[in-house]
């Protein structure tokens, strides 16, 4: 299928940890929304704090029916039946080292939220992340993260096929990546008859989800069957993955990076960290960074730093 690539405008990187990406857990397309629209408030650093250290998030009802086109007249109750899915549902951190010896899979559980308050009157809904789940969210030293952008993940029909084009990002760089059948429907919580059923893995899920990310997305995507050799089975699946942004994509999140860093005064960034910053001050501007005057005092420091050339 030929793919309509398109833009997204306003659109907005959110940077979600690897381990969260390669995570098992299953959770609705609104379920989904409601995940990315946190974690793009917890990058930004726009969550508040209890005293046990989770984190508190509120949700505009506004701000969430018009970032992803959704009908107002609805989104209070969708809303309302996300967190409280959310709140009954967990994720599955898979711990092989400590497997039964008759294969039954060791495995950490961790509980999304603690909290919710949902407030029709008000036109918000706040939602309490536990604090050992957004310790995990916040592990993004050392680039490991995926970058994704909101709107375009958000546009997907289903949270499967959500979690299949996280997992494809994660990877666009290099071009390509082999998951066997058993780790996608395991982590995706898709079916378990697809194990033993190609035909319906491949119908119901791969070819739909595919087609989907083709035509919705940035991502240009084909993919090969593998068998083990001697076998009858399909074991695993390589993607072939093309980004027609990606670049773009990573020169908004190092935008991002440099922005944290100037306003965190750690680290002295570089002349180019800084130009590409100012490439894509819009982009700080769309994702609701605040450049008023204590960033623009720290942003200037930074300039007097540099060599008399930059």
């Amino acid at each position: 299928m030929t793919s309509t690539h398109f833009k997204k405008e306003g659109d907005l990187c959110i940077r979600q940890c690897n381990a969260l990406t390669s995570a098992a857990y299953n959770l609705t397309k609104m379920e989904k929304l409601v995940v990315y629209y946190a974690i793009h408030a917890i990058n930004m650093k726009r969550v508040n704090f209890d005293k046990w250290g989770n984190s508190i998030v509120t949700i505009s009802h506004a701000n969430f029916a018009n970032l992803y086109s959704l009908d107002m007249n609805n989104i209070s109750r969708d809303l309302n039946k996300a967190t409280t899915g959310i709140a009954s549902k967990e994720i599955i951190l898979f711990t092989p080292n400590a497997d039964g010896d008759d294969g039954e899979k060791a495995l950490d559980a961790l509980s999304w939220t603690t909290k919710r308050a949902h407030k029709p009157k008000n036109g918000e809904t706040i939602v309490t992340f536990a604090a050992e789940t957004m310790e995990l969210v916040n592990q993004l030293d050392n680039g490991c993260f995926t970058c994704l952008m909101l709107k375009e993940a958000g546009s997907l029909s289903k949270a499967h096929t959500m979690r299949l084009y996280e997992s494809l990002r994660q990877w666009v760089s290099k071009g390509s990546i082999t998951y066997t059948i058993e780790w996608m429907i395991d982590r995706y919580s898709l079916p378990e008859k697809y194990k033993d059923r190609m035909p319906d893995f491949r119908r119901r899920f791969l070819k739909a989800a595919i087609e989907d990310i083709n035509e919705k997305t940035t991502l240009n995507v084909t993919y090969k069957e593998n068998k083990k050799a001697g076998a009858k089975c399909v074991h695993s699946i390589t993607f072939l993955i093309e980004s027609v942004n990606g670049a773009e994509l990573e020169n908004k999140m190092r935008a991002i990076e440099t922005y944290n860093l100037i306003l965190d005064q750690k680290f002295l960034p570089s002349q180019i960290e800084l130009q590409n910053m100012i490439d894509n001050y819009s982009h700080l501007v769309e994702s609701g960074l605040d450049v008023g005057d204590e960033f623009t005092k720290k942003f200037d420091l930074c300039i007097a730093s540099m060599p008399k050339d930059m």
